[in-house]
């Protein structure tokens, strides 16, 4: 196994004989309708097939044959060599992924021993070593992998918070992070995975320190008997930033590495892709649980408990509205299948089945609903198993949200 992985790492990132590490102002990549131009280009490596860079949006790779006869002269590609590298490299990948396939991943060394929430990974570059498969949910059985290479990374209209699907994992405080910062800053979300264009992908992370990590994934992905993917699903046009982007995430995130490692979190989580965050809050001092309840259970009637909960609410969502409207991505925590109808539970009956300012599933904040004269009528969160839901009821909103979040991204 070893052999075999030194063998993908000298083909992948082993600088030709007289090819120079340097700067380009710009390069482009294909021809016609179809070309990429990417700018401020730093080649960090350059092989037989490939060329390895970072650029003003990010990594990139790309092969020798698909740039510019300028180019090509200017790094010696060779057709023929090109030729058999590639068939060398099919030969070592095909042989790498048949025996990582057949065995359960073993978890890498880790520096620090805490095995906390802020345990990394780290390497040393951004073209780095393949990671193994992080192995499944111990509960899941049956599950084998699928190559997923055939599948683009993203649409053609790039990341959206429509291509996040939660799978059978409990990480709702981490997908829904994903969607709101696809839908706020697309181009973050591009800048924190990258297609080598070789079957593996690279996916920037943050540490606590704001220092950037990297890991570096195959396409393959843990599914059912019936074909069906166990974890995050394809997004639009079976996209796979974000399966590919939480099996980096299961990799990181804890030792041992696995989707276990992944279930259940908090805002702490932040620090995997972002920096700063900002939380807004529904002030509930001077109100007690119970006299909300026994308020809404009368049917809400007007009056100083009715004026103290809307004031509330409303300078909440205004808050939120103005957030939102400045493109700043945001996610709420509330009871699993939020909705107008769901209960208001005291914290007294016990956290499985309280409701009161209970995180027990995150959504992304799509936007905050008004009505024609501008005032605050509700918000519709994006539930990251796909579904929209639009809470006017401000009862519920006081109860049990209590809080938004502001997702800051980094780098």
């Amino acid at each position: 196994m070893k052999a075999i992985l030194l063998l993908v790492t000298l083909l992948a990132a082993m600088p030709l004989p007289g090819a120079q590490v340097e700067n380009l102002p710009r390069l482009t990549v294909g021809t016609g309708i179809g070309s990429e131009v990417f700018s401020n280009v730093t080649v960090t490596s350059v092989t037989a097939t490939h060329i390895y860079f970072s650029h003003s949006s990010g990594l990139g790779s790309a092969k020798l044959k698909d740039l510019e006869p300028e180019m090509q002269e200017r790094f010696r590609f060779n057709p023929a060599n090109a030729r058999i590298a590639e068939a060398r490299q099919a030969q070592a990948n095909a042989l790498y992924l048949r025996e990582l396939a057949q065995r359960t991943a073993a978890p890498r060394p880790v520096s620090p021993a805490s095995g906390s929430d802020d345990d990394t990974r780290p390497t040393t570059a951004p073209v780095c070593e393949v990671s193994p498969n992080p192995p499944p949910l111990a509960m899941h059985t049956g599950l084998s992998l699928t190559n997923f290479a055939d599948h683009p990374l993203f649409a053609r209209d790039g990341p959206s918070p429509d291509d996040v699907f939660q799978g059978g994992d409990g990480d709702c405080y981490f997908l829904s992070r994903l969607a709101a910062l696809a839908g706020a800053n697309p181009d973050f979300i591009r800048r924190t995975v990258t297609d080598l264009k070789d079957g593996t992908y690279v996916v920037r992370f943050f540490q606590k320190n704001g220092a950037p990590t990297y890991i570096r994934v195959t396409s393959e992905l843990w599914v059912t008997e019936s074909g069906a993917l166990r974890y995050a699903r394809l997004g639009r046009r079976g996209c796979l930033w974000v399966p590919i982007i939480e099996k980096a995430f299961a990799i990181c995130r804890r030792n041992p590495a696995g989707y276990d490692s992944i279930y259940g979190g908090n805002a702490k989580e932040l620090n995997r892709l972002v920096w700063n965050n900002v939380y807004i809050q529904i002030d509930e001092a001077g109100v007690k649980p119970a006299e909300v309840i026994r308020w809404s259970d009368a049917g809400a009637p007007d009056g100083a408990m009715k004026d103290t909960v809307y004031a509330r609410t409303i300078k909440f969502l205004n808050e939120v509205n103005a957030l939102r409207q400045t493109g700043k991505a945001m996610v709420m925590g509330a009871p699993g299948g939020f909705s107008d109808a769901t209960p208001l539970v005291p914290s007294s009956a016990g956290t499985d089945k309280s409701t009161y300012r209970r995180g027990q599933h995150v959504y992304m904040v799509d936007h905050v609903e008004v009505d024609a004269s501008g005032n605050c009528t509700g918000i519709v969160l994006r539930d990251p198993h796909g579904a929209y839901r639009k809470i006017t009821d401000f009862a519920r909103l006081f109860f049990c949200t209590g809080s938004a979040v502001v997702v800051e991204p980094q780098g």
